[in-house]
């Protein structure tokens, strides 16, 4: 399978060994207003919830996204970022952590915590 970052990688190799089963940018997601779509990096669908692996979050447009698709579609979207120590844009004293912590987002560093799962013990099938 290829994926389009490092990262995103990372994030499969986790719940593979995790034994998680997830399906990699299986949905287009619409939201408004000026109807766009989203496609989800991973859907766990034995939690139904997303895991949304970011390298850089710095564009505004892009958090506004997320905080809409919340809102509109009532999905459970959690951030892997790569630093969550990174500052949101230059100058900023936020953090992409400051900002998950701000709006109620659960979020980690690398790979995704084994707290986020249930019991979801499955073979790692990926789908996608």
């Amino acid at each position: 399978m290829k994926y389009r970052s490092n990262l995103e990688r990372n994030i499969a190799k986790a719940l593979e060994e995790s034994k998680i089963v997830f399906e990699y940018e299986a949905q287009r997601l619409s939201y408004q207003p000026k109807v766009r779509t989203y496609l989800p990096d991973f859907y766990i669908p034995d939690d139904d919830f997303y895991i949304e692996g970011k390298g850089y979050f710095h564009d505004s447009q892009e958090r506004t996204r997320h905080l809409l698709i919340r809102e509109q579609l009532g999905i459970d979207v959690k951030f892997v970022f790569g630093n969550s120590s990174n500052r949101i844009g230059k100058g900023s004293k936020m953090t992409y952590a400051n900002w998950c912590d701000k709006h109620n987002f659960d979020y980690s560093d690398e790979r995704p915590p084994k707290k986020w799962f249930s019991n979801n013990k499955g073979k790692g099938k990926r789908h996608g």
